[in-house]
């Protein structure tokens, strides 16, 4: 649900910002790029030169590396020492990316010294700090936790891939990035069936080695339900949506 939810986020972002001609937009953490690249094949986006930057997850295997193309450009680099001159882009999206980013004023700067002036940041980050609900999604995946006790008792061993840093409440982050950048736009996204169902889906993906995806099949059979259980709330946040500017 998390993933479909940045998924519209970003879609909204692009549309508000995105049908522009000539458009730069950078993608930090962008994985195979698919969030953003199912978007940018519609007539109205095709003004936007994509660049997709990852290392960790490409780390794991060198093959998810996407191929680049004259409009679709990915590179290996650092977010916090990111390889373009100042003011290059019009557009960065980072979705699920600064939680895991150690060093968050430097990934700040960067971001401030390569988008243009007039340029806009989407940001998109969990909320694992703050009452029940971020207490719980901090927590969420006891699979992991069992999975480090057994490394622990050198039973089984257990390596994170890129685990999360930040932990922050939704006004936490609000008063972080008010430092930093100019806030455009800002909500929050969740509810508890979404919160419930999140958890149970995770906890089955580890336990069954990643063969049961409850997530799809509550796409597939009840569309309506899994659609409407992560809206914006103001009360229920799972999710936090910055829309920036550079100050």
């Amino acid at each position: 649900m998390e993933h479909n939810a940045s998924i519209a986020d970003i879609g909204y972002f692009l549309e508000k910002y995105g049908k522009k001609k000539n458009l730069k937009l950078l993608d930090i953490g962008c994985s195979d790029g698919k969030k953003a690249l199912d978007f940018l094949v519609q007539d109205k986006f095709q003004g936007i030169t994509y660049t997709g930057l990852d290392s960790v997850y490409w780390d794991e295997d060198k093959n998810l590396k996407p191929i680049s193309s004259r409009r679709r450009i990915f590179i290996y680099g650092d977010a916090c020492n990111l390889p373009f001159s100042d003011a290059k882009f019009d557009l960065v999206i980072l979705s699920h990316v600064f939680e895991h980013i150690q060093d968050s004023e430097k990934l700040c700067s960067e971001i401030n010294r390569v988008v243009k002036r007039e340029g806009k940041i989407l940001l998109i980050v969990p909320l694992e700090k703050g009452g029940i609900a971020g207490f719980i999604n901090r927590h969420r995946n006891l699979w992991r936790y069992i999975r480090i006790i057994l490394n622990n008792l050198k039973i089984f061993p257990y390596h994170a891939i890129s685990p999360h840093i930040q932990f922050k409440s939704y006004k936490e982050y609000r008063d972080f990035f008010e430092k930093k950048f100019k806030i455009v736009e800002n909500y929050a996204r969740g509810s508890f069936k979404m919160l419930f169902i999140s958890a149970i889906h995770e906890n089955l993906m580890g336990f069954g080695r990643q063969k049961i995806n409850l997530m799809k099949l509550i796409e597939n059979y009840f569309p309506n339900f899994f659609h409407n259980a992560y809206r914006k709330n103001r009360y229920f946040k799972i999710n936090a949506v910055f829309i920036l500017t550079p100050k």
